[in-house]
């Protein structure tokens, strides 16, 4: 459930991020900016929090990434038509830093609960509950963000498009803002799996 839920919220912001890019960078650079910043902070962050797995508490490390997310939230919500391409990409970059918080400690908290014949089961189970609600998260994301516009925009038509699309992500970021906030409540009944464990 937990790998469900964060990953649903994950693939929201993915999704989110790519519009966000697009009036700050060429159309065609715009996969390369994303792509380049994917590959380099978990090339950095991955080998890092892997050796923290085993040094630091599963759930407080979680906790880190939502916080790096909410972060990023926070500041995506602030920039406007205005704000430059390389604090989008670095407020991106912190997002990802908390992705790679997130999945490796999701992943072992919750096969550390299972009982060593049942690892493979749960392996899969898991792995099928991130696809599940990165798909369910990309739809979410992309309707609310659509809602969000035109709901602003047939209450403002003298604002024009940009506006009305800009005010639609302002909106999907506090709500997945939100979402990160409730995010943190399940983490003690995972805490408490850990320690009972």
């Amino acid at each position: 459930v937990h790998a469900s839920v964060l990953r649903c919220v994950l693939a929201s912001v993915r999704v989110s991020l790519r519009p966000s890019l697009r009036p700050c960078v060429r159309p065609c650079a715009c996969s390369c900016v994303r792509a380049s910043v994917r590959a380099s902070v978990r090339a950095f962050v991955f080998p890092f929090v892997g050796y923290l797995t085993n040094r630091i508490p599963l759930a407080r490390m979680i906790a880190g990434g939502l916080a790096f997310f909410i972060a990023s939230m926070v500041m995506m919500r602030a920039a406007d038509q205005t704000t430059a391409a390389v604090w989008l990409v670095a407020w991106a970059a912190l997002g990802r830093v908390g992705l790679g918080l997130i999945m490796p400690p999701v992943t072992t908290g919750s096969l550390t609960l299972l009982p060593p014949a049942l690892i493979p089961q749960g392996s899969g189970i898991i792995n099928f509950g991130r696809q599940t609600g990165g798909a369910i998260g990309v739809n979410l994301s992309a309707i609310c963000v659509q809602f969000f516009s035109d709901r602003y925009w047939q209450a403002h038509p003298e604002a024009g498009h940009p506006h009305a699309f800009e005010v639609g992500f302002d909106d999907a970021f506090l709500m997945l803002l939100i979402v990160y906030l409730l995010a943190l409540w399940p983490l003690r009944s995972m805490r408490r799996g850990l320690i009972a464990n």
